[in-house]
């Protein structure tokens, strides 16, 4: 059996990001050249892969700073927004969410961010009640910088601290210690921030109970309104993982190690008035006060899902029934959307089987699935589709089944990568998430930029 598999009562662990995962190489023109009927909104997801240092145990697509020119990166997402504008008209898609992710959006200096969403406000319908959410670095979290980004519209920040506990930080080779932190978080509201984010991680090389329950109050104390909470999850080929398998850093603790301190961290912040509302990564929680759900992640997999652009070097979407990623390294990108070609890497236009197990894979990711709009989107009803699959997982006490619909378990929670797995389709079962180095590969294989005259 693959080790990225697991069937209940195994705990799976894969992060299941997008579904359907088997892809094959794509073009612009396989997406777009038959165009169906859609949706007159979209949101828009913004990768910009830069780091200025790159943490050792991050597996999303980045490169460091000092390798590509950040002006010229920033230029090349502003052409391909202004593509997207040109192809579907100037502002026939209102925009409800649009999100900065990375990499470090932040390594972006205010104008080429202004630039970027200048482009974005031609292209598309964004208004004043657009979600607008930048990752920001703790160390870049000066009040100039969230002055800036609060003065271009941003309206949510989100910072990646981990822990505030300089030893875990320093164990797993983050760039910023606990007073970068608690900075960030007071400057995001000295800026006039009130949608403020923040990441926990546990599970991390040395980590106690005791270190979770601090940095889960002190989290708490400091104004963040919506908390995610992630076991941390090493790239399989990064340094940190390298150096667990060689022993000269501490290995992770056990599952049921793990367990506990999930449990631990959902019921502390369920107690400070936090609602868990979405589990949108794998073995990850997110939390919220009442009014501060994520409107980005509640449009791209809450059931029924919406669309989703998928912008810059490595972005990943769903779009005119397609779910494809863009091209992964800078060069062949750029080279791509200068030369007037949106820069379609890979992906799969749905089946209709995976339309329907799309609806429940993404959609249990936020514990409920309705089963009202599935019978009005597909002409079938999500028991005659999905009983005998339903059924299993709640014999397992892994969910529980109504008339209107299907809703995780405490215990499904923790199992939820199982539960994702259990609607895949025929196409799709025991085919991996498509990962980072295989897409950079493909990138580069299939778009290598020609080098300039």
């Amino acid at each position: 059996m693959p080790e990225w598999w697991r069937e209940y009562p195994e705990r799976d662990c894969e992060y299941v990001t997008y579904y359907p995962v088997a892809i094959e190489p794509m073009t612009a023109d396989d997406v777009w050249a038959t165009p169906r009927t859609s949706s007159a909104e979209a949101g828009l997801y913004v990768h910009v892969p830069l780091c200025r240092q790159l943490c050792p145990f991050c597996n999303y697509n980045k490169f460091v700073t000092g390798q590509h020119d950040v002006g010229a990166l920033a230029d090349g997402i502003a052409r391909e927004i202004a593509l997207y504008g040109e192809m579907l008209q100037p502002g026939s898609r209102r925009v409800p969410c649009v999100y900065f992710g990375g990499g470090t959006p932040s390594t972006l200096p205010l104008a080429d961010m202004e630039r970027i969403l200048t482009a974005a406000r031609r292209a598309f319908t964004i208004d004043d009640d657009t979600e607008i959410s930048v990752e920001v670095h703790p160390t870049d979290a000066t009040l100039p910088y969230l002055q800036g980004l609060r003065a271009l519209g941003v309206s949510r920040v989100s910072f990646g601290i981990q822990s505030f506990n300089d030893r875990l930080l320093q164990a797993i080779g983050s760039h910023h210690s606990g007073d970068d932190a608690r900075a960030a978080l007071a400057a995001a509201r000295a800026a006039g921030f009130d949608d403020v984010v923040s990441d926990l991680m546990f599970l991390l090389p040395t980590q106690t109970i005791e270190d979770w329950d601090a940095d889960l109050a002190t989290m708490a104390d400091l104004g963040a309104v919506h908390i995610s909470l992630y076991r941390m999850l090493l790239d399989p080929s990064g340094p940190l993982a390298r150096k667990i398998r060689t022993r000269r850093v501490e290995r992770q603790g056990s599952q049921q190690l793990e367990l506990e301190l999930a449990e631990r961290g959902l019921d502390a912040l369920a107690e400070r008035g936090f609602e868990h509302y979405g589990s949108c990564s794998s073995s990850g929680y997110d939390l919220c006060l009442p009014g501060y759900r994520s409107r980005y992640e509640e449009h791209h997999r809450a059931a029924p899902q919406g669309e989703l652009i998928p912008i810059g070097p490595g972005a990943a979407g769903f779009a005119n029934g397609c779910v494809y990623w863009t091209i992964h390294t800078v060069p062949e990108y750029l080279a791509e959307v200068h030369a007037g070609r949106l820069p379609v890497l890979a992906g799969r236009r749905l089946t209709r089987e995976d339309e329907l197990s799309r609806y429940a894979v993404m959609g249990i990711k936020h514990l409920t699935l309705p089963k009202a709009p599935f019978a009005a989107t597909y002409g079938v009803a999500f028991d005659d589709a999905f009983g005998a699959t339903v059924a299993r997982l709640e014999r397992h006490g892994l969910v529980v089944d109504s008339a209107d619909a299907v809703r995780a378990t405490r215990h499904g929670v923790l199992y939820l990568d199982n539960v994702c797995k259990a609607f895949y389709d025929a196409d799709n079962y025991r085919v991996p998430q498509p990962y980072k180095i295989a897409l950079q590969l493909m990138s580069r294989d299939l778009f290598e930029a020609l080098p300039s005259a």
